[in-house]
């Protein structure tokens, strides 16, 4: 049973079957001896699931589908990561806030969330020439 964020299905099946003579074995984000299987947080998504459940069914016959899937999957984990390019704040084109929030020189500013606070991450000399650097701080 694999649940994001809370195991709450997996609970209700373990209470449901607790005492049943042939109940199956219900295992969810930790394996039977307590290890875990998947993430306890983050997004869980058929591509990562994926091999934990093969890996559950090692030593049954799988179908060729699945083992050339699984195999995808390992030789895409294996690749190595590509790197990030970071890019730096900035307003949308034709946003009111790219002019707005120009202080002018000497003058101390304060403003909000959103946009104002994105605005004091900005290069602002580099967009508006001859202007107040204060924003650059």
């Amino acid at each position: 049973m694999v649940e994001e964020k809370r195991s709450f299905l997996e609970l209700l099946l373990r209470d449901v079957l607790y005492g049943a003579p042939r109940h199956p074995r219900i295992v969810g984000k930790m394996d039977e001896a307590g290890n875990p299987l998947v993430s306890s947080s983050g997004e869980l998504d058929a591509d990562s699931i994926a091999p934990i459940v093969a890996a559950r069914l090692a030593g049954r016959p799988l179908p060729e589908s699945v083992r050339a899937r699984i195999a995808t999957l390992e030789a895409v984990r294996r690749r190595p990561a590509l790197l990030a390019v970071a890019r730096s704040a900035f307003f949308c084109s034709g946003c009111p806030h790219n002019t707005s929030t120009v202080v002018p020189e000497g003058s101390i500013a304060g403003g909000g969330i959103g946009c104002h606070t994105m605005a004091i991450r900005m290069d602002r000399s580099a967009r508006i020439r001859g202007r107040c650097r204060c924003w650059a701080t």
